[in-house]
């Protein structure tokens, strides 16, 4: 067998992991942010007065590194790691507000009442860093995924199951969703039908880039003969142009509809997409093909998987919208957020125990389908997500006040390095794709040591991590989804 088949051997025909471990990894993103601002607070560090390089050593170390050791070398004790995290963050809290009463006269203690009455502001840090863990987590992912010393169980799986890199796309889409122009309320409605055609015609253009990507790496890969995983999306298809389709067709249906029944048209389309996979034969014809053995014949035939997926995730996207919506409501003070993060919680517990019930009687999760019940799954998990990020968020907000610790002018903009990942994370996830296929192309990362892999991967996130913290600092943007 050649390098490339036992490759591509290497990475198919996996059945996935448990959710609740798939969950684990997933809350490393705020248990590590909470470990890096608990620590900021407890020596009086403000971001903004760091110096760059310094900063990005800094976060790369507490923010990064924990999520590669967790996806890598202490994958097996993961929960335990996560643990350790959330304790030393807990640790701290009462060093800091004990080091501010010694230095700090106690008449200006607050009461439970002032507390909840804090202002937190318009701008929030955690939605920043639900994205930027995202796509921190998924850079990680695509390359580790290539050496042994990442668990296959937490790799993609072949047709049903739960691996860790399943959530890649499916968060992908659910998070540029909660910051999009229909979540916002930036969207007018048009009534013109020449406007609205002008509209999907913008919204076309405006996908060019990631239909260009996408073919891109579709020639690169065929010509350079790189291994690839054909039952993720098809022999042609693949992930820029899986976003660019979900984005003019949510384009297409806001021009019609209102986004305020985003909520809504994500359940018909989610229901509608299930019967059509159950009842109408749709889900044999995913895994099996025309001829009942796994053929491709035909362009349509070939990327069944990328076609049919997509709209799954233009469901994920209208629910991203939905919760976008209600992310984006004037709230200012801390009881206002602290109720949104009950509300929320509560929403994320129904649709867990939903997820339960639908995985044994409707169908399992399906990644390669995009079905119902991994619609569920990701919409689930990524309001888990925002709701750990907006509880760390919370967290050090209250702290502050109680220490009465004086934000800069200049802390009004995030800093650091999970705010260059958002700002330019469409490039970061490009760069990402582009050195992982270097490095395989120049390392035969199967027979790599773990030692030697994991050194890979620590200079490749922290080349990509300086790549986007020098574009942030010069101002320098490449968004275009």
């Amino acid at each position: 067998m050649s390098y490339k088949s036992i490759h591509e051997q290497f990475v198919s025909g996996l059945n996935g992991t448990t959710l609740s471990e798939v969950s684990v990894q997933t809350a490393f993103g705020a248990a590590s942010i909470f470990l890096r601002d608990t620590s900021f607070l407890l020596f009086g560090v403000h971001s903004s007065k760091i110096d760059c390089w310094f900063q990005l050593a800094l976060d790369f170390t507490l923010l990064v590194v924990p999520v590669l050791l967790a996806q890598t070398v202490l994958s097996d004790v993961s929960t335990q790691l996560l643990i350790a995290l959330c304790v030393c963050s807990l640790l701290t809290i009462p060093a800091c507000i004990k080091q501010f009463y010694k230095n700090v006269n106690n008449s200006n203690q607050l009461s439970a009442t002032s507390l909840l009455s804090t202002e937190m502001g318009m701008v929030r840090p955690f939605i920043t860093n639900t994205r930027s863990f995202v796509l921190i987590a998924t850079a990680i992912a695509i390359l580790a995924v290539d050496f042994k010393i990442f668990p296959r169980r937490l790799a993609k799986t072949e047709t049903f199951g739960s691996g860790l890199m399943d959530i890649g796309v499916g968060l992908f889409v659910f998070t540029n969703a909660i910051v999009s122009p229909e979540a916002r309320g930036r969207h007018t409605h048009i009534s013109c039908f020449v406007n609205k055609c002008v509209a999907i015609i913008q919204s076309l253009k405006a996908s060019l880039p990631l239909l260009i990507l996408g073919l891109a790496r579709m020639l690169a890969v065929k010509g350079a003969n790189y291994q690839e995983h054909i039952t993720e999306y098809g022999v042609h298809w693949n992930f820029f142009i899986t976003l660019a389709v979900t984005k003019v067709l949510s384009t297409i249906l806001f021009v019609i509809v209102d986004p305020m029944w985003s909520g809504p048209l994500s359940v018909v389309l989610a229901v509608f997409y299930q019967y059509w996979l159950s009842t109408c034969g749709l889900s044999q014809y995913i895994q099996l093909g025309l001829d009942g053995r796994g053929g491709r014949s035909g362009l349509i035939d070939a990327n069944r998987e990328g076609i049919y997926s997509c709209v799954g995730y233009l469901a994920i996207y209208l629910a991203g919208v939905l919760t976008g919506r209600f992310l984006f409501k004037k709230r200012t003070k801390l009881c206002d957020w602290l109720w949104f993060f009950v509300t929320l919680t509560t929403i994320s517990t129904i649709l867990w125990c939903l997820l339960s019930y639908c995985v044994t009687a409707v169908q399992p999760i399906s990644r390669r389908m995009a079905n119902t019940t991994y619609v569920m799954w990701i919409v689930a998990l990524g309001i888990f997500l925002v709701c750990t990020f907006l509880l760390e968020d919370l967290i050090i907000t209250g702290l502050k006040s109680i220490v009465q610790f004086q934000r800069s002018d200049k802390e009004q903009k995030q800093q650091g390095l999970l705010a260059a990942v958002t700002f330019n994370g469409l490039l970061y996830f490009l760069l990402a794709n582009i050195f992982t296929g270097v490095i395989n192309m120049t390392v035969s990362t199967i027979y790599a040591s773990p030692t030697t892999a994991f050194g890979i991967i620590v200079i490749y996130m922290f080349v990509l991590s300086a790549i986007v913290m020098t574009l942030f600092r010069r101002n320098i943007s490449t968004k275009c989804w």
